[in-house]
């Protein structure tokens, strides 16, 4: 107050001046030097000769060094009050300061609530909803459920999803701030556009991760092996994933190890996804609600693995009526059963999958082994189980059961007996007896349930708990013998045989807690606490091998590590802006084997720009622990792989991955990405060079590092009659281990250079369409056995060593692969209003002969009346050409 008194008598008593002096638009010339805002006023008042009104109470603190010549008054006040909270106005010859009045806080509504199928009610799991007034949008989560808040004057909410006909959502109709459910109806046919480049929002969101939305509805129209359609060979033709031949040995992304990839069944992890070695998969397609593949930096809800996630859900099943659907081929058979318990409030759905396999294979195998002089057969069979039920309680409240069963049985016998004589040197004739005889049996099988509640705790925070069980087990018996007899004059050679038995199991229970909170539109924020004690038990039981000359019986002690993990979890997907998106978070793992304990704190980032309507930048960094491990002395992508812990001597892998990559739409359904990545491995861990199964693991494996870049592209077209993608990456990947083709750098198995993979989807009508794939890739990096040798050990009893020597590692290359792939569907309805579906298809249509690998071949012949012993490399081959029938009916 004790300046504004002098300001008030100088108003009432001074002469006012003349109106030009008081004129906004006069010119003014000042200096400030480092003078506080008050002082600088007063000065401004003195010399340029104008009156300002003004409390000095309402004068924020801020230092003042500027110059202006000759710069309109209006101006220099502008610049004196920026960044402040001050105002002017002219009144009467008087210029007035005032504080400005608070912005007024826009009027905002909360609309949450459940997107839905119309016919079934099944929730629909990332479907966009957005509004078109504020440019918001979000994707239903997990369970369908979203919370958006928009501002009061919106009058529309727009909703789609993939093979479902868009829906406008007038919030006239809507009571704000509750719950809706929205409804879709489904719209299957190929021209259907639900994500458009021109919803900024959705744009924004749609890759906010390395990630893929695989729709089972589009990959039904996919080429099939012998009529079968499976969810990983789907996967198979996605940019950055590798496989062995015909789909053998599993998926590898972005140079990472088959074991680095979490497989979740509506959240429980299945350790051993391969049916007939990976020829299929233990996804019953008929059961598969959405399918998601994230394999950049992996936000920080998810850990435990290295390279990816395949996030698979099952459907709920039908709370409205009752439907199924069969189907049959050349593979396997299926049904599926589903429908309401309680009409709108719950829903089970039953489906089971069994193999065909046997029919045809025992009395093919019976014959080829007949006509190599063989008396034997070859038998092969699986079968799927899957159960699901949900149940409604409220708005706030609804529980799942899941459950899932598949087993495969393989036998493998046979016997050879044979006979051939030579003359020696002195006209001496022998004659020899060879027999030989083995056998392999293997069972193998994952059992996975899973118990679920959805709880919304208010209209911004959803909380998911799961309670999970997994298992896989591993039984394998095998047995052999040979033995060489001289017929004339009589006496044995010698007798070889071994008899093994081989167990394996994995079994993991846990407790899950997942908070989805939305506090508003600018933020989404997950958080929770994960609790997993796994069982593993690998390892031989029992080993016996007997020569002519002596024996010996292994009793071997089979292992069991009970390990226990917690883990932490918060994320926040924060729209700094418009055009500029963020998700971070971290991710904090505790492990704990036997009297062992290991920390991994994992940090994660990914952020996403906005160029334009047309281009989207997005980058990403993220580091990944893994304490459980996949030991593998195969590429068959067989079930006698080792899941073993981190132990005291054997330290978890770590990881660390940065993408960097575009999104561009280039109009009319096309769209193109591009991402370059760059992967640093640590503390891999495999078996030292010659080890085959080892009983004492922990003394025959190495760790060591590796690495991987490339870069992956694609071109998709997802609207119009004719659909499709293709697919190219450029990849390194390298190992090194300390007891490994002595500590050197070597290519990884999988290190395939280039890979390409063309997909063509074309629609004829409302009832045809046919299918296309073609797939190029490097041939992968093998060793190749150089030559042999024997080694005698001087003082120990016993036949000489032979030895191998292999040159360097992984230094030899298959040859390329390629296949054509072709599929026709047709789809028609009977009288009765049924569904049915016929596929026909051709599998390696140029019937391309891709080695599944070389084998060392070894046998006996008489050559030039001399016994001598013929050793080549011969390629082994799995599929050739294969035409495909099947048929399908929905009831």
């Amino acid at each position: 107050m004790r300046f504004l008194l002098p300001v008030l008598v100088f108003w009432l008593f001074a002469t006012p001046p003349v109106s030009a002096q008081s004129s906004l638009e006069q010119p003014v010339n000042i200096s400030f030097d480092h003078q506080p805002l008050e002082q600088a006023l007063y000065q401004l008042m003195d010399e340029a000769d104008i009156s300002l009104l003004f409390s000095n109470r309402i004068i924020p603190r801020k230092d003042i060094h500027l110059t202006f010549s000759q710069t309109p008054l209006y101006r220099v006040l502008d610049v004196l009050f920026a960044d402040t909270n001050l105002s002017y106005t002219r009144e009467g010859d008087w210029i007035v300061l005032s504080v400005k009045p608070p912005a007024a806080q826009p009027t905002e509504t909360l609309i949450s609530g459940y997107v839905e199928e119309q016919e079934t009610g099944e929730r629909l799991i990332h479907a966009t909803v957005f509004d078109p007034a504020s440019q918001r949008g979000i994707y239903t989560n997990e369970y369908g459920f979203f919370s958006l808040r928009v501002p009061e004057e919106s009058t529309e909410l727009r909703v789609s999803y993939l093979g479902y006909r868009p829906a406008t959502v007038e919030l006239a109709d809507v009571v704000r701030d509750s719950q809706v459910v929205i409804v879709l109806r489904p719209d299957l046919t190929l021209n259907e556009v639900v994500v458009t480049a021109a919803d900024s929002s959705t744009l924004r969101r749609m890759r906010s991760f390395s990630a893929d939305e695989l729709s089972p509805e589009q990959g039904a129209s996919l080429p099939r092996l012998a009529g079968e359609f499976d969810l990983m060979r789907m996967v198979h033709l996605l940019p950055g994933v590798q496989t062995g031949a015909d789909g053998v040995g599993g998926i590898f992304v972005r140079g990472g190890d088959a074991g680095h990839n979490l497989v979740l069944i509506d959240g429980v992890p299945i350790y051993n996804v391969n049916h007939a070695g990976g020829l299929l998969s233990v996804f019953n397609t008929q059961t598969i609600k959405s399918v998601r593949l994230l394999k950049g930096a992996l936000p920080a809800r998810y850990g435990g693995r290295l390279s990816s996630v395949l996030d698979v859900r099952t459907r709920d099943g039908n709370q409205e009526y009752w439907e199924g659907q069969a189907s049959l081929g050349l593979i396997s058979s299926s049904i599926t059963l589903e429908g309401p318990m309680i009409k709108g409030k719950s829903s089970v759905l039953l489906s089971g999958r069994g193999s065909l396999l046997n029919l045809y294979l025992q009395p093919m195998m019976s014959r080829f082994k007949s006509t190599r002089g063989e008396e034997g057969s070859t038998e092969y069979g699986f079968y799927d189980l899957t159960a699901k039920f949900s149940h409604t309680f409220s708005d706030q409240d609804k529980i799942y059961f899941s459950f899932y069963q598949g087993s495969d049985a393989y036998d493998n016998h046979g016997m050879r007996d044979e006979a051939f004589s030579l003359r020696a040197s002195n006209n001496q004739v022998y004659g020899f007896r060879q027999k030989s005889s083995y056998r392999d049996q293997m069972n193998w099988g994952n059992q996975t349930w899973s118990f679920r509640w959805n709880h919304l705790i208010n209209p911004e925070l959803f909380l998911n708990t799961t309670l999970t069980h997994s298992r896989m087990s591993v039984d394998l018996q095998y047995e052999n013998q040979d033995s060489l007899k001289l017929l004339q004059p009589h006496g044995t050679l010698f007798v070889d045989g071994q008899v093994g038995t081989f167990r394996s199991s994995i079994r993991d229970a846990a407790a899950l807690f997942d908070f989805h909170w939305l506090p508003g539109s600018e933020h989404q924020v997950r958080f929770g606490a994960h609790l997993r004690r796994s069982n593993l038990s690998p390892g031989i039981l029992r080993y016996q091998e007997d020569f002519a000359d002596r024996g010996f019986d292994t009793q071997l002690q089979r292992r069991t590590y009970l390990t226990q993990e917690m883990d932490l979890y918060a994320e926040n997907t924060q729209e700094v802006s418009r055009r500029f998106i963020l998700n971070y978070g971290l991710y904090l793992a505790q492990f704990r084997s036997e009297q062992n304990s290991y920390w991994s704190l994992q940090p994660r980032l990914s952020a996403n720009w906005i160029v334009n309507e047309r281009w989207l930048l997005r980058t990403s960094i993220g580091k990944n622990t893994q304490f459980i491990h996949l030991l593998s002395n195969n590429t068959l992508g067989l079930p006698t792989d080792l899941w073993v812990p981190s132990t005291a001597d054997i330290a978890p892998q770590r990881a660390w991955q940065a993408t960097l990559g575009a999104d561009l739409s280039l109009g009319k359904g096309w769209s193109m990405s591009v991402e370059g990545y760059y992967k640093d491995m640590d503390h891999l861990l495999n078996f030292t060079e010659g080890v085959a199964f080892a009983s004492d693991w922990e003394n025959n494996v190495t760790q060591g590092q590796g690495s991987a870049y490339g870069i992956d592209v694609m071109l998709r077209k997802q609207s119009g009659s004719t659909q499709g993608w293709l697919s190219y990456s450029l990849a390194w990947s390298n190992r090194q281990f300390g007891r490994i083709n002595f500590g050197e750098v070597y290519p990884f198995t999988y290190d395939r250079r280039h890979d390409l993979k063309v997909v063509v989807l074309q629609e004829l009508g409302s009832r045809w369409d046919v299918s296309a794939s073609w797939v190029f890739g490097t041939g992968l990096a093998f060793s190749l056995p150089l030559e042999s040798f024997s080694v005698t050990f001087p003082g120990v009893p016993g036949l000489p060593v032979t030895g191998t020597t292999y040159g360097d590692k992984n230094g030899f290359r298959l040859p390329y692969y390629h296949r054509l792939d072709i599929g026709v569907n047709y789809r028609f309805f009977s009288q009765n209003g049924l569904e049915h579906r016929l596929k026909a298809g051709v599998y390696n249509a140029y019937n391309r002969r891709n080695p599944l690998y070389y084998r060392f071949d070894n046998s006996l012949v008489v050559k030039n009346n001399q016994l001598q012993e013929r050793k080549e490399f011969v390629g082994v081959h799995l599929l050739p050409i294969l035409p495909s029938i099947s048929y399908s009916i929905h009831f």
